[in-house]
């Protein structure tokens, strides 16, 4: 999305086509995570209790505010653009004004799952390291 979609929609999202091209994909986004959040957070829970005195319980730990903040924008923020969006836009001018905000707000989203996502491929290379040594 990030790479392949949002580059293209300031110039080819019109007053005709960006509902079609946002609104189903985000609605059908927002059924999907409204299902899978409580699940990491459960994964998170398990994962802060079993590492709590491994030296990688900082990767819970840091994985809090980074699936929360996420949450926080997309709740506080991406859904007031949405809304705006599933009420119709009447002008270019204010669909170009959201379009950018919506993308900023994705792009912040994007940014802080990359980095965690990074973390959590760290740890398990570092899990599969310490099993390795322990097996040796």
């Amino acid at each position: 999305m990030h790479f392949f979609w949002f580059p293209h929609y300031p110039n080819t999202l019109n007053l005709e086509n960006y509902y079609d091209a946002i609104i189903p994909q985000t609605t059908t986004a927002t059924r999907f995570f409204f299902i899978t959040i409580p699940i990491m957070a459960v994964a998170i829970v398990i994962m802060l209790i079993t590492e709590w005195k491994s030296r990688l319980r900082w990767v819970p730990l840091l994985w809090i505010p980074g699936l929360f903040a996420p949450v926080i924008i997309q709740q506080m923020f991406i859904e007031k653009v949405n809304n705006q969006f599933i009420a119709g836009v009447a002008d270019m001018a204010t669909l170009q004004k959201l379009l950018q905000e919506w993308m900023f707000l994705n792009d912040l989203r994007w940014i802080i799952l990359s980095i965690m996502w990074g973390v959590t491929m760290y740890f398990f290379i570092a899990k599969a390291r310490q099993g390795k040594q322990t097996a040796i």
